[in-house]
């Protein structure tokens, strides 16, 4: 089954991704402007890591969207990933 970028990426790294375009801006632009390595914004993007709460603020003024956005769209990716890990329990754990 073919994978769909909008409905794959969770929600902060669709964010960041599409705010990083608005902005015409490159992930190592993003990058140096935050104080991250590019790898580090790539991760973001692709839902591997969630940037820290320290993150918010200075990501939030770069891509120039409201740093509540950044919040509310982390705090729902990190939900769904504790939902995943329970999922993933074995049954008699």
């Amino acid at each position: 089954m073919a994978q769909n970028p909008e409905t794959d990426t969770p929600a902060l790294g669709r964010l960041i991704a599409n705010a990083r375009r608005r902005q015409a801006l490159t992930e190592r632009e993003v990058a140096e402007r935050v104080g991250v390595s590019r790898q580090t914004v790539v991760n973001w993007e692709h839902g591997k890591t969630l940037p820290p709460l320290t993150m918010v603020r200075p990501l939030a003024d770069v891509l120039e969207i409201g740093w509540r956005r950044i919040a509310r769209a982390r705090e729902h990716d990190d939900q769904l990933r504790t939902r995943i890990r329970l999922l993933e329990l074995p049954d008699n754990a």
